[in-house]
């Protein structure tokens, strides 16, 4: 295939999936909501915390560091949800079995639409733990967090893609997916080595390279590795369900 063509179609397969949010006002919200979540932790939390502190002498800082893991987390399965609500769009309108009979072919077109919602969830984590005024965190840790959240909200995004028949039924799998949101308040009120046996969820390694103040190596390389045989798992599955579908 030409790579001039290949590099067009790659380009405007993200654009399309990006155009797609802001014709559901539903896509738009969710789209928003990160940036909404960032809002609050840089503002609200903080003055709760002073009243909280003020009125009932409990320190919310204590739990500055959950807050942080749990709010990191939340974009990733928005943007997870816009890559299964898209991929759902274009089932339902039949361009899928168009695609898969160009050269350009289902596997591109499912790398680049879960790679543009992978990559804003890349930028936001980025942001939002280098200059979250809660919790400061390292920069090679912020980029472990950042790398496992985006390899996140592909998986996710996939995973209702082949999982859902509609959007209705892709919200449903989105919020079940929510649960493991939780995962990294494990590490945080679980005692070693009691919370090890959460290691095959990748949400749990979230919360150890939040937590980690040594072997740092060592969690860094685990949750990349969870992360990406969750990824690849998910991937096989859903090339096959999807073009099913």
């Amino acid at each position: 295939m030409d790579k001039t063509l290949t590099r067009y179609r790659f380009f405007r397969t993200g654009l399309s999936g990006t155009k797609t949010i802001f014709r559901d006002p539903m896509l738009i919200l969710i789209f928003a909501a990160p940036i909404l979540l960032a809002a609050v932790t840089y503002c609200a939390i903080p003055a709760g915390a002073d009243l909280l502190m003020k009125y009932t002498a409990f320190d919310l800082s204590l739990y500055y560091p959950l807050i942080t893991a749990f709010f990191a987390t939340v974009p990733t399965l928005m943007y997870g949800m816009l890559t299964g609500f898209t991929i759902l769009d274009e089932k339902d309108e039949n361009i899928l079995i168009q695609i898969s009979l160009t050269p350009f072919g289902l596997k591109r077109h499912y790398f680049v639409r879960t790679g543009i919602f992978s990559i804003f969830a890349f930028i936001f984590a980025v942001f939002f733990l280098r200059f979250n005024p809660l919790y400061s965190i390292g920069i090679i840790r912020t980029a472990a967090i950042s790398v496992c959240l985006s390899i996140e909200g592909a998986a996710a995004g996939l995973f209702i893609a082949a999982a859902a028949k509609n959007k209705v039924e892709g919200l449903t799998m989105g919020k079940a997916l929510g649960i493991f949101m939780l995962a990294p308040a494990i590490p945080f009120f679980v005692p070693p080595p009691f919370h090890y046996f959460a290691a095959a969820v990748p949400n749990y390694w979230i919360g150890m390279l939040v937590f980690s103040s040594c072997n740092s190596a060592l969690i860094v390389t685990c949750s990349l590795l969870v992360h990406s045989a969750v990824l690849f798992a998910v991937w096989k599955k859903a090339l096959l369900n999807i073009a099913k579908g």
